[in-house]
């Protein structure tokens, strides 16, 4: 929870400074590392550096962030990649680009996921530049435990700017390279006013690059909610466990939408199939303690935003679409439609979704008022049967006071 939230236009955001938001942010990124990481069989943090030159000067890469290096760098991981196995898109990254505090110099905390082995692609050599097909090694990285004093620094062919230092991709190793990516948290807007403040201006600098393609994380949600689709069910709540990691993922942002429209999707798969919502829908809806948390309950309940969805809301056009669909001369298919669509316990997606934030909370509070009587009346119906038995058409319905409507439904 954020020390210190900042409220614009009647809307709370985190900081992004504060030692919460900090912790928070580097959590979720080592948890959807890991998550990466159990989907990848093979992996590695490496931290890449730079060398003097002959005449004892840094390189332009130790003194300012060149981050083509890094594009070379994967560029030419992949060309290997790609020639070894006659595959692409399999390799994930995070980079995070530091300017050491001590010596001043730009190096690179890297973690690299891909399918396939690929440590052996290209040559490596230990700090001597001797290959290790010569030391009577295997061609690879050497894995420095985190915590030993003197680290294996080795050589590869690939990266020609210095050497390589090479971490387990567990969950301490993972940490170490994310806590990197932080520095920029640490500037001078937190320092302001304390000793530190020169100190932390000079030295809050960073790069931090990751995957987008896909996002880093979605391929273990992807399999997840597979796994869930197999099995008929949905989890009892949003957060995940991962292989490997002590604690529990909740994911956030862009990645959080995406799993609660995988989550909506398993949920629609278990209707069409059986005619009821997947065991531990009800709980895991429960979940959602803070009414004013809309956009997951939306995403949850409705699913993705159909483009005529995401347009202004017409009331006109949505009469017109309900009177003229399904059955135009059929007064009855006609009604069972509306009914259907309009006289359960929670609006349909057009309505909800042309409401603004308060209209939508408000429809969540009545909607939990209802959740309450049903539970207290101890009928053994589910909770969308028992408040159709009602024969009501929904109170936060954009058309429940036009004619037609009080027709069906008796009002």
């Amino acid at each position: 929870m954020c020390s210190d939230p900042i409220t614009h236009n009647g809307h709370t955001f985190a900081c992004r400074n504060c030692d919460q938001c900090i912790g928070a942010r580097k959590n979720d990124w080592v948890a959807r590392a890991m998550a990466e990481r159990a989907t990848s069989q093979h992996a590695y943090a490496f931290n890449l550096t730079y060398r003097d030159k002959h005449d004892g000067e840094k390189p332009d890469g130790a003194r300012a962030f060149k981050y083509r290096d890094i594009q070379l760098w994967l560029k030419n991981l992949r060309f290997l990649y790609e020639r070894e196995y006659g595959v692409t898109g399999e390799i994930s990254y995070i980079i995070c680009g530091e300017l050491g505090e001590n010596k001043g110099r730009v190096h690179w905390h890297t973690i690299v996921f891909a399918k396939r082995a690929f440590a052996h692609l290209g040559e490596w050599s230990d700090f001597y530049h001797v290959t290790h097909a010569k030391r009577g090694r295997e061609n690879g990285p050497r894995i420095t435990p985190m915590g030993r004093r003197h680290a294996f620094m080795d050589h590869w062919s690939i990266w020609p700017h210095g050497h390589i230092v090479t971490h387990a991709p567990d969950q301490a190793g993972i940490s170490y390279v994310l806590k990197y990516a932080l520095k920029t948290q640490f500037g001078s807007g937190r320092s302001k006013g304390k000793a530190r403040a020169e100190h932390a201006e000079a030295y809050a600098h960073g790069v931090f690059r990751m995957s987008k393609k896909p996002p880093i994380g979605l391929r273990y949600l992807e399999e997840k909610a597979q796994r869930l689709k197999d099995l008929r069910a949905v989890p009892p709540k949003l957060e995940l466990t991962i292989p490997g990691y002590s604690g529990f993922w909740w994911p956030k942002g862009a990645i959080r939408r995406q799993w609660c429209l995988m989550l909506h999707d398993v949920n629609q798969y278990v209707r069409q199939e059986t005619g009821r919502d997947a065991p531990q829908w009800s709980t895991l809806l429960s979940t959602l303690e803070q009414i004013e948390n809309v956009t997951d309950y939306e995403d949850l309940i409705y699913g993705p935003e159909e483009r005529q969805e995401a347009q202004a809301f017409d009331l006109q056009q949505w009469r017109t679409h309900l009177a003229t669909s399904h059955g135009e001369n059929n007064k009855r298919v006609q009604a069972a439609r509306i009914r259907a669509t309009c006289g359960g316990p929670r609006p349909c997606a057009r309505c909800f979704r042309g409401k603004t934030k308060a209209q939508k909370i408000a429809a969540r509070l009545s909607e939990a008022v209802l959740k309450q009587r049903h539970k207290e009346s101890g009928s053994p119906a589910d909770f969308d049967a028992w408040a159709r038995l009602a024969k009501q058409c929904n109170h936060h319905c954009e058309l429940k006071d036009t004619p037609q409507h009080k027709a069906i439904f008796g009002a």
